[in-house]
């Protein structure tokens, strides 16, 4: 995939760097750069009629977050979390989600039950649309399931962990998630982790949550596996 089939399109209504940031992260999330793959800023800034200024911001931002990373030539290319760190990344929030499921058991209130609930229906909705941008929204859906769980949990400390944690595996939640049984599975789970919570039943939420992680991990194993056998 190369420069000349991404949208790099500006919106009016953003500023300049965080739009950059907002579409070559997309890009990136979304494999249209691969990770490996030296990113042209010359082609970019001319394809958005941008100066190199705020091309420079954006880049900056995104190596700060972990998606690209500077090469000796002076250029950037989109890193990789390896299947080694991602499976990592799981193992260590099957270990501290838990605490973060007995915060939220704890704090939550009814008002944010029925805040989780709205976002689980519309994740289901999106489960039978045809649209280009399904998995964006089913991603979105999720992010903002988990998202709204580390808010409720009130550890900020904790919610800054986990949130850069979900972020350096996102490459892996979109493969799960073009997987259309893992799609609605997904989705399903996170239903019954919200029930538990409605009862405020701590032990079944946290089984649910680790269950959740663990399947999540063995599809990304898998999809590595199948991947390595249909290149050799």
């Amino acid at each position: 995939m190369n420069e000349h089939n991404i949208n790099l399109k500006l919106e009016k209504q953003k500023n300049i760097s965080e739009n950059i940031y907002d579409i070559l992260r997309k890009a990136i999330i979304f494999g249209k750069f691969k990770a490996g793959q030296t990113i042209n800023g010359s082609f970019i800034a001319k394809k958005m009629g941008v100066s190199r200024t705020p091309l420079r911001e954006a880049f900056k931002r995104l190596e700060q977050e972990g998606w690209i990373e500077s090469v000796p030539n002076g250029r950037k290319r989109v890193k990789k979390t390896s299947l080694g760190q991602a499976i990592e990344i799981y193992d260590i929030r099957s270990v501290l989600e838990p605490y973060l499921i007995e915060l939220v058991c704890k704090n939550v209130t009814d008002n944010e039950l029925e805040k989780l609930e709205k976002i689980i229906k519309e994740g289901i909705s999106y489960l039978h649309s045809s649209k280009d941008n399904k998995l964006e929204k089913i991603l979105n859906v999720n992010k903002r399931f988990s998202m709204q769980l580390y808010k409720i949990g009130g550890n900020k400390r904790l919610c800054v962990i986990l949130s850069s944690l979900y972020e350096n595996i996102l490459h892996y939640r979109i493969f799960n998630l073009k997987n259309i049984t893992y799609e609605k599975r997904s989705i399903e789970e996170h239903g019954e982790i919200l029930e538990a919570l409605k009862k405020r039943d701590v032990k079944s939420a946290i089984k649910m949550t680790r269950k959740h992680i663990e399947i999540a991990k063995e599809m990304v194993v898998r999809g590595d596996v199948e991947s390595s056998e249909k290149s050799s």
